[in-house]
């Protein structure tokens, strides 16, 4: 599975309106299996760029291919081509439970499915799949989907797009709304479908944190244009290149920063949960006592004077057990048409699938 674009530019503007270039002269590839996080400020085309993933929106100028197939070549099977990007490449919307509309949860997750013109039992095996790989029970299917929690409509929304079997899911700022209980919860969501069904994960957001959580490979955008692109560890550590983007490091990476500056021996470009945590427990001895523990009344220095020099941190990195990237441990399927309500949006993208 592969999406790949090239001298992509997307100008928005109508009659009457001054004309905005969303996007200038883009190149990108994202690759099967790939755990990639957008990022940027508000406006700099991160929402713009993965509508083209799909063929949602199209090019004022570029290419856009998905798997080989150039998406906007002239032929008289442009529309299947569209429609073969749209099951490959299942993309989710903000606030996804905006484009719920069925009577059931098993409904909803299965319209996209019955679109394509699945027999009854496939449309079954799809749903239960899908509802499976969200961590939603069976039973719920019966229910109306108006009548679960925010995060559990997020959840049957990712359904509906997962319904579609897409290799690719890209997801726009999948945790917009949700307190940070459902936030947690939806990251390790986007890290299992990653890990047990081997989807390729595309993350638009501008939290670093969560992006830090989620991606291997960062792609910073700016202005219309890719501003980085690298390993989440080169990119989320970099405080200068961040701050031209308005953003800042993660909080890990500044935990880090702080500890190494201060003479602590962790690796500061460590930026994934994990790896942070596996940092901080083998340099454990340098930390400050807590106050109120035995040795913070004492007054001992941490570590004592027997702290070793080239202690537990240090073979962390060099071992390297808990690299950045690596786990400890879900929409154009349903799609839309980039402008008009969620619904419209919806149902417009799974008319596709009949294509």
């Amino acid at each position: 599975m592969a999406v790949r674009v090239e001298g992509l530019h997307h100008v928005y503007g109508s009659a009457g309106f001054a004309p905005r270039a969303a996007l200038r002269g883009v190149d990108l590839a994202i690759g099967d299996g790939e755990r990639v996080a957008i990022m940027g400020p508000t406006g700099s085309g991160k929402s713009t760029l993965v509508q083209h993933f799909n063929g949602l929106l199209r090019p004022t100028r570029g290419r856009v291919e998905v798997d080989g197939m150039d998406l906007w070549a002239p032929g008289r099977d442009r529309d299947h081509r569209l429609a073969e990007a749209r099951r490959r490449v299942g993309l989710v919307f903000q606030f996804p439970e905006q484009q719920l509309f069925a009577d059931t949860v098993w409904d909803d997750v299965a319209f996209a499915p019955r679109n394509l013109g699945l027999d009854e039992d496939e449309v079954a095996a799809r749903v239960e799949r899908a509802m499976a790989l969200v961590g939603l029970d069976p039973d719920l299917g019966r229910r109306s989907p108006f009548s679960l929690s925010g995060g559990q409509m997020r959840r049957v929304a990712i359904a509906g797009v997962l319904a579609m079997m897409p290799r690719m899911l890209v997801l726009d700022e999948p945790t917009a709304g949700l307190d940070p209980r459902g936030r947690e919860s939806l990251v390790e969501l986007l890290l299992r479908l990653h890990r047990e069904a081997g989807i390729a994960v595309v993350l638009v957001s501008h939290d670093v944190d969560e992006v830090a959580a989620v991606a291997e490979r960062v792609v910073l955008m700016r202005d219309g244009r890719i501003a980085a692109d690298g390993p989440a560890a080169d990119v989320l550590t970099d405080a200068a290149l961040l701050a031209r983007c308005r953003l800042n490091p993660p909080a890990t990476g500044r935990l880090l920063g702080a500890l190494a500056a201060r003479g602590v021996p962790v690796n500061p470009r460590r930026v994934q949960p994990d790896a942070v945590e596996a940092e901080l427990v083998a340099a454990a001895a340098y930390l400050p006592a807590a106050p109120g523990s035995a040795a913070g009344r004492a007054g001992a220095p941490p570590g004592g004077d027997q702290a070793p020099r080239h202690g537990a941190a240090e073979d962390v990195r060099h071992r390297g057990p808990a690299e950045d990237g690596r786990d400890a441990g879900g929409a154009a399927g349903h799609g839309g048409t980039g402008s008009g309500d969620g619904r419209g949006r919806r149902q417009a993208g799974r008319g596709e699938a009949r294509s």
